[in-house]
């Protein structure tokens, strides 16, 4: 018999997959009601469309997923599995942080990551800059 199929269980692994810390985090980045969330959970009914699309786009493992056997996040055969699933997990915790905080930390945090995106533009450009420049030089 197969354990851990529950619409409780599959909604916990997802959120843990995801970082999440609660019912209300799972049911914004589902984009649903937290009271949606708890009627599934009352039901035992779960949109599986929704959460393996979730997981399919986060590496998720769907045997964990649905049935909570083997490995949270899925393996590639590329080589480039625990690279995936590392920033996936990163990306995830900083997400889920992000959302607690105040509309103006996150407006903070925003224009940081704008500014340092644009230095990070500015380097790149001044390096291909200076590598034609020493080019044409050596002509």
């Amino acid at each position: 018999m197969v354990r851990n199929i529950s619409a409780d269980a599959v909604l916990d692994r997802l959120a843990l997959g995801l970082g999440l810390k609660n019912d209300a985090d799972l049911a914004r980045l589902l984009e649903t009601g937290a009271s949606t969330i708890s009627s599934w959970r009352k039901r035992n009914s779960v949109p599986f469309a929704k959460c393996v699309d979730f997981a399919v786009k986060r590496g998720l493992s769907l045997d964990w997923l649905l049935i909570g056997e083997g490995e949270r996040f899925r393996d590639a055969d590329a080589g480039a599995s625990s690279k995936v699933a590392t920033e996936t997990a990163r990306e995830s915790a900083v997400l889920s942080l992000f959302r607690q905080l105040s509309d103006d930390d996150q407006h903070e945090i925003q224009l940081v990551a704008q500014g340092k995106k644009r230095l990070r533009d500015v380097e790149q450009r001044l390096e291909q800059v200076t590598t034609a420049l020493a080019d044409l030089c050596a002509a």
